[in-house]
């Protein structure tokens, strides 16, 4: 007879990558790493929008996007974006 391991609830599993990323977060930032910050940030934006937490998810995504410096030509999914 096999054994039957049960996963545990998302919201648990949501809760336990949030902590992780909002440790994840810190060091980035003390290090001026603005790409990893941006990154943590963007991945705890993804996190709320799982949750349905959609107005911090726009907010954790509006940070990610406020960390990365503009540059006059930036590459982006869609294309060039220029300035």
């Amino acid at each position: 007879m096999g054994v039957w391991v049960t996963a545990p609830p998302m919201g648990r599993i949501y809760d336990k990558a949030l902590e992780n990323l909002m440790k994840a977060l810190d060091t980035p930032a003390k290090a001026n790493d603005a790409n990893g910050a941006a990154s943590a940030s963007e991945s705890i934006g993804r996190i709320f929008m799982n949750q349905g937490r959609l107005g911090a998810a726009v907010g954790a995504m509006q940070d990610s996007r406020e960390r990365i410096p503009l540059r006059k030509e930036q590459e982006c999914g869609l294309g060039r974006v220029f300035e």
